[in-house]
């Protein structure tokens, strides 16, 4: 496969951008606090609609999110683990939950 000048620069991009991520992950779990997002911050970085958020809420199912006051916000590294928590291999792999059982 040839690789254009391009996408090469977009790969090396993007793998930056992941160790970075990474590092800051570091540093806000060492310092143990949350960065928040609020409801449609955070249904945007999902790319779902922020009923569906609201929905999933309204359920018990994740993402884990946080009542502070009347209000509703969602931890950065709360959504970074459920968007991990997500990913899969087939279309036919469970996923093993944070409560330890498995889901399809």
């Amino acid at each position: 496969m040839h690789v254009t000048p391009t996408l090469r620069a977009l790969i090396t991009d993007l793998k930056e951008l992941s160790e970075y991520v990474q590092e800051a992950r570091r540093i806000i779990e060492k310092a143990n606090v949350h960065i928040f997002l609020e409801e449609d911050e955070a249904a945007q970085l999902l790319r779902i609609k922020v009923e569906e958020l609201r929905q999933r809420r309204l359920k018990g199912k994740q993402p884990f999110f946080f009542k502070i006051g009347k209000h509703v916000r969602y931890s950065l590294l709360d959504l970074l683990d459920y968007i991990n928590s997500c990913r899969r291999r087939s279309t036919s792999e469970q996923a093993l939950s944070q409560d330890g059982e498995y889901h399809a």
